[in-house]
């Protein structure tokens, strides 16, 4: 375990010198088009490329999408669970989570026994906005959770990327003020503005 101001008791399994480096978290909808994560792969590699950790919340779709990816790149990566460290949610992510867990670091603010439900998961968005540098949104819907940490990130003072066309799209993105969330088309546009933003050193 590990107590993280503003984040209270965390139960960690694997690294916990990743929270020592700088995190991005990429997130999107569970119901991911094949464009959604695509682009979510492109922007874990490019960050994990530049040995920024990908932080995601191993949900289906995009988060395990990014997970993977960086990964594959050679880069680290953390998972922020709804569960307790002993469950996993969705099943399917068995392997996954067991591979993050003995190579990479996963992180829960339940304790143990702790099963998946929905109101759990706006807490575990809360966490990853206090642990991440940047929030990186790729894919999401009117009723999608990840507003949750939209909003977690933006009363935190940490940046909010998202693709231009859900800015164009949502509601709930239009509503917030544009100068508090930048957008992108592309990896190299979310590169770019993670340096812009002091969280990784400026391209060479």
């Amino acid at each position: 375990m590990v107590n993280l101001p503003g984040c209270g008791t965390l139960h960690v399994s694997g690294d916990v010198s990743l929270l020592d480096h700088p995190a991005i978290a990429v997130v999107g909808s569970r119901r991911a088009s094949h464009e959604g994560r695509a682009l979510a792969a492109d922007v874990a590699c490019e960050l994990a490329q530049r040995d920024i950790v990908v932080m995601s919340g191993l949900a289906a779709g995009i988060d395990a999408t990014a997970h993977e990816a960086a990964m594959q790149a050679g880069g680290h990566t953390i998972a922020v669970i709804g569960t307790s460290l002993d469950q996993v949610y969705p099943r399917h992510h068995v392997v996954l989570q067991e591979r993050i867990a003995r190579e990479h670091l996963v992180v829960s603010p339940f304790g143990s026994g702790t099963p998946p439900a929905r109101w759990h998961f706006p807490a575990r968005n809360r966490v990853m906005a206090r642990l991440a540098s940047a929030m990186v949104l790729v894919e999401a819907e009117e009723t999608s959770g990840t507003r949750y940490q939209v909003e977690a990130c933006v009363a935190l003072g940490k940046p909010v990327f998202a693709r231009r066309e859900l800015l164009d799209g949502l509601a709930w993105l239009r509503e917030r003020s544009r100068a508090t969330i930048a957008a992108w088309e592309s990896a190299h546009d979310v590169v770019r503005l993670v340096v812009a933003c002091g969280c990784a050193v400026a391209l060479t």
